[in-house]
């Protein structure tokens, strides 16, 4: 059954002149297509031989496409009729499906009632999105676990693009900020910065890999430290040479302002070869635990990381002294930082910035022990060594974790914490 051609297909909606239907008229819509299709469909399948039927069984008796049987089987199962049209397969399958009813003899009432449910969809689709994938898109709105789906296929082909375009990626980017409070200056904090591009790879001679980036939050001149509190002579120095692949990747600092990037040269990393490189580095004073007088906006405390390489997985782990934001609750923003750099989030310029996406934060409980990795065996191990160096008790933390599926590559995490004012 091919779907009606969408130029001929008039809109009831569109009937006031110059109006464009409401977001509401659409769900509407929506769900009452996801109603006729769970009934329909659902009086086919139940007239079929031997209902009721597992997707395999209908997938061998109709000669259909397993996948597409199972998203029929699951689709008429469903009390939502907008989750009934995300499930269920578009109108060419139906069709197909319809047509094997009809050859074994299922009453036409029954499969003429479905067709014209079938021909509504295909006009929703047709008016409402375009085709299937924009309506997916839109159904996500209102539906979360289509929203996730969704949104996860989106960074996939992301990934994709920009691993062959920067002709790079790695397989986890870890980034771990811890926070005690500062023993030299009262209303601020000492952080701890861990950062790992882990399984790296590169895939031509040319790229240029940036693999840690740091901005600091206050006015204050950037002064790279090593994990024992001695200045950086190189960035080498900061290197954790331990947790690194073998040989050792030499490292480049390139500062502006108040912020640095960590680069390696591309003949440190072997066409093809898989690498590891861990960069850990201690700033004092370099954020405010309480909102400072005269702060603009909400004047929120905020950690971030800056997806520099793309990568399967981006964590942001947040390690915060047991009195230090007590009774914040934390949040997680996502800025594309293409045109305009690092985001401030008390910034509300920025928030044009914002890509709209599901990502959320975690607790983790008391101390490192939750934030063991899949991706990275020795993680937990690499964050204990750096925190015994620093002199900071583990158990002292609460612990927080942003884990992002292919993160989109240039853009830049933020953990908000909501703080008191001074």
């Amino acid at each position: 059954m091919n779907p009606p051609d969408p130029d001929s297909i008039q809109d009831p909606a569109a009937s006031d002149a110059g109006s464009e239907p409401s977001v509401q008229g659409v769900e509407e819509r929506l769900a009452s297509v996801g109603t006729e299709l769970r009934q329909t469909i659902g009086d086919v399948l139940g007239a079929l031989p031997g209902a009721p039927h597992r997707a395999t069984d209908l997938a061998r008796e109709l000669r259909l496409n397993k996948d597409a049987s199972s998203r029929v089987v699951r689709a008429v199962r469903q009390q939502d009729p907008v989750a009934v049209a995300h499930l269920i397969p578009g109108p060419e399958p139906l069709g197909r499906l319809l047509d094997a009813a009809e050859r074994m003899r299922v009453e036409p009432k029954v499969v003429s009632d479905a067709r014209a449910a079938v021909h509504r969809f295909a006009e929703l689709i047709a008016n409402e999105a375009g085709d299937r994938g924009s309506l997916d898109a839109i159904i996500s709105a209102w539906l979360p676990e289509a929203r996730e789906k969704h949104e996860l296929m989106a960074k996939q082909t992301v990934y994709r693009g920009m691993s062959l375009a920067r002709g790079m990626s790695c397989e986890a980017s870890v980034n771990l900020m811890a926070l005690w409070p500062s023993d030299r200056r009262e209303h601020f904090l000492d952080a701890l910065a861990v950062m790992g591009t882990l399984g790296l790879r590169r895939f031509n001679d040319q790229a240029r890999l940036t693999i840690a980036s740091w901005t600091s939050q206050v006015d204050q001149p950037l002064e790279r430290l090593t994990l024992d509190g001695q200045p950086a002579g190189s960035p080498n120095d900061l290197r954790l040479d331990g947790f690194c692949s073998e040989p050792l990747m030499d490292y480049e600092a390139h500062e502006s302002e108040n912020a640095v990037a960590y680069t390696v040269t591309p003949a440190d990393v072997g066409l093809g070869a898989s690498m590891d490189t861990v960069i850990a580095e201690l700033q004092r004073d370099s954020m405010m635990r309480v909102r400072p007088p005269g702060s603009r906006g909400d004047g929120d405390a905020f950690v971030s990381g800056e997806v520099t390489v793309p990568t399967r997985v981006f964590v942001l782990d947040v390690l915060v002294h047991r009195d230090v934001f007590v009774g914040s609750e934390p949040r997680v923003v996502v800025y594309d930082m293409a045109v305009r750099g690092f985001a401030d989030v008390n910034d509300r310029s920025r928030d044009l910035d914002r890509y709209a996406l599901t990502e959320r934060v975690q607790a983790c409980g008391r101390g490192v022990s939750g934030l063991r990795l899949t991706e990275a065996p020795r993680y937990v191990e690499m964050v204990e060594s750096a925190l015994g160096r620093v002199g900071w008790e583990a158990d002292g933390f609460r612990a927080y974790r942003c884990r992002v599926e292919y993160p989109i590559c240039g853009s830049q995490v933020c953990v908000i914490f909501p703080r008191k004012s001074v």
